[in-house]
């Protein structure tokens, strides 16, 4: 039978609900003191917790009645919308350090209260955001360990982002969408400049360094107040503690010109650092000169990729394989598979080259046809590509089909992700 054009949905119903305090049955008390009204039945139906709140024991919650949930009020609003509508609204938003933090604390009220879909929902979200604005990931990482979130699939992401594209995620383009490393406290700064995993070369981490330690001496000149995390926590210190990081880089990996100049001129490395770089870089020179040459540009992660790459799940079934290294180009690895296409033998091949007359990096799956060494987009037969711009490694997901650019060819829907054999540590 066809409704009646009048009717509602139970879901339109639902939302209706949402805004009428005649089905509020209980207050829900935010730490911060404020009430979030809301209705027993439908929070029970969404949560085992609630359930057993509301209908599992003994007491009997009236309509007058104060529930405390432990949960800042703007946290509890968001997890009654969701638990009201099947949706948070303010993942429509523009993306900001601000609400990178908010969906931190989110997830975690989502955990507790055993509202897996609402747990997935930002999950997926926060992993479209990073592809797009990896520089937020550092917001989440502060917000995350500040409030002891430090096991979880949340983490884990913002880990792997600020690993496997730290420059993008440290240093942004424009502060204004996204403070970057400056979301940081001195013990994030600390583990994650040391880590052994970061894909970027030494130079390149301590200019990320760099712009930290200027940051604290501008809070120390001009009283500016501390940064703290949303849960009140203290991550502010004084500007000598980006002295105390310098251990954290491999100076010896920098090339000496650099040493000279801008490392030298920066103040957070004392002559001591700096000579037994030098000395380092002698006794390196004297057994291998190109080795040296190769150290000192090298990432401290080398692709953290092993030495196979996975590509599955699009809709284009000759891409689905496995890639093998198959070279060097634009300086990083390239990975190749021989495939049937098109009624022919081909080699696809996974690879990281400029934009059409931009200097913009983009990875690509495509069909090429070289010249020599070089590699031009006519040359080059187009599968999908990596949707954000980046001079990091490949990225796991967040590819997108696209028309190649001397014929109609190209990826179906949907697009692939792509999983790494091993690490490679340098």
């Amino acid at each position: 039978s066809t409704r009646p054009p009048s009717a509602h949905t139970l879901v339109e119903d639902l939302l209706t609900a949402s805004h009428d305090e005649a089905f509020f049955d209980v207050h829900l008390h935010g730490t911060d003191g404020i009430i979030v009204k809301a209705n027993q039945t439908i929070l029970a139906m969404r949560s085992r917790v609630f359930k057993r709140i509301f209908f599992g024991g003994k007491m009997t919650i009236t309509k007058a009645d104060v529930v405390k949930t432990g949960f800042h009020s703007e946290i509890v609003k968001l997890v009654v919308e969701y638990c009201f509508t099947d949706r948070v609204e303010i993942m429509d938003s523009s993306a900001s350090d601000d609400l990178m933090r908010k969906m931190v604390r989110l997830s975690a009220t989502a955990r507790f209260f055993q509202l897996k879909g609402l747990e997935a929902e930002i999950l997926g979200w926060m992993c479209s955001t990073f592809e797009l604005f990896p520089f937020l990931a550092c917001a989440a990482y502060e917000e995350a360990s500040c409030t002891s979130q430090t096991e979880g699939p949340i983490f884990e992401e913002c880990l792997n982002t600020i690993r496997t594209r730290p420059i993008d995620a440290f240093l942004p383009c424009d502060d204004a969408s996204g403070k970057g490393i400056l979301n940081l406290g001195y013990s994030s700064v600390s583990k994650l400049l040391d880590d052994d995993k970061l894909a970027a070369n030494e130079f390149a981490l301590f200019q990320c360094l760099l712009k930290w330690a200027k940051e604290e001496e501008l809070i120390q000149a001009n009283d500016i107040p501390e940064r703290t995390s949303t849960g009140g926590t203290s991550i502010s210190l004084s500007s000598e503690k980006g002295c105390s990081l310098s251990s954290c880089i491999r100076l010896s990996r920098i090339q000496p010109e650099k040493l000279r100049g801008a490392v030298k001129q920066s103040g957070l490395f004392n002559s001591n650092e700096l000579l037994d770089a030098y000395e380092t870089q002698a006794t390196v020179v004297m057994n291998n000169r190109n080795a040296f040459l190769q150290v000192t540009e090298m990432m401290r992660c080398t692709f953290p990729h092993g030495l196979s790459v996975q590509v599955q799940g699009c809709g284009t079934d000759a891409v689905n394989g496995t890639y093998h290294m198959s070279g060097m180009f634009d300086g990083v690895p390239e990975f190749s598979k021989d495939v049937v296409w098109d009624g022919r033998m081909e080699t696809i091949t996974l690879l990281r080259r400029n934009e059409k007359d931009t200097l913009k990096k983009r990875w690509w799956i495509c069909v090429v046809y070289r010249d020599g060494k070089t590699l031009d987009l006519p040359n080059l037969i187009a599968f999908y590509m990596s949707s954000s711009v980046t001079e990091g490694p490949i990225p796991p997901r967040g590819w997108r089909k696209t028309k190649s650019s001397i014929s109609s060819d190209m990826g179906e829907d949907p697009p692939p992700t792509l999983s790494f054999a091993s690490l490679n540590i340098v």
